[in-house]
C-alpha cells in the first residue's frame, strides 16, 4: 500500500469477501485509519452487505480490496464487480496472484485507477517468512526485484506460479545464509 502511495487514511474502503484474508485486510485498513470499512459478501449478515447493496449505496468507495477467489485461475474471465460506477475509487487491490493480472485489476487500470495484484503481496509474505524463520533481516528491495522477474515472464499457468513460489523462497533463503 505504501509503495504504491495508496491513501487509506480517511477513506471509505470496500473489502470483497469475508474469509480469513478479509480479516487480515480489515486489520490493516483499521491500522491505516480508514474512515469506513464495508465488508461485501454474497450473503447478508450482521457484519456484511450484499453486492446488490454495495452497488446501490456504496459506489462512492475510495479503495476496493478483493479477497475472494473470483477471477482466479481457471475462472479468469470472472470479476467480483464492475468498477465503472466507482468514480471516486483511486485504488484496487486484488490478493489473487494467479493470473498475474485479474479482470478486476485490468479494468481498474483501464479506468485510471491504481491497481495492485496479489503476486507482490505473496513475494512480500515470503520475504517476511524467511526473515522470521531464519531470524535474519533481508533488504526489502528484494520484494520488487523478485516481483519484477516473475511479472516479466508473464506465464500464468498454475505450475509456473508454484515454481515461482519455490524460487522466491530459494532466492530469499540463499540471500539470508550469506549475510
Amino acid at each position: 500500500i505504501e509503495k504504491h502511495n495508496i491513501r487509506i487514511k480517511g477513506c471509505k474502503c470496500l473489502v470483497l469477501g469475508n474469509g480469513g484474508a478479509a480479516k487480515a485486510i480489515i486489520a490493516v485498513l483499521k491500522h491505516l485509519d480508514a474512515a469506513e470499512i464495508r465488508l461485501v459478501s454474497r450473503r447478508d449478515t450482521p457484519d456484511t452487505i450484499t453486492y446488490e447493496e454495495c452497488m446501490a449505496h456504496h459506489t462512492d468507495a475510495d479503495v476496493i480490496v478483493n479477497t475472494t477467489p473470483v477471477g482466479m485461475y481457471p475462472n479468469m474471465d470472472a470479476s467480483p464487480l464492475d468498477l465503472t460506477p466507482f468514480t471516486k475509487c483511486h485504488a484496487v487491490l486484488d490478493i489473487i496472484y494467479n493470473p498475474l493480472e485479474t479482470k478486476l485489476t485490468a479494468q481498474a487500470k483501464s479506468l485510471g485507477i491504481t491497481a495492485v495484484t496479489g503476486l507482490e503481496m505473496l513475494v512480500a509474505q515470503a520475504l517476511y517468512a524467511v526473515e522470521f524463520f531464519l531470524d535474519t533481516k533481508l533488504d526489502p528491495a528484494r520484494i520488487d526485484e523478485i516481483y519484477r522477474k516473475i511479472a516479466a515472464e508473464k506465464n500464468n499457468s498454475p505450475l509456473s506460479v508454484i515454481r515461482y513460489i519455490m524460487d522466491i523462497y530459494a532466492s530469499l533463503y540463499a540471500t539470508s545464509i550469506f549475510l
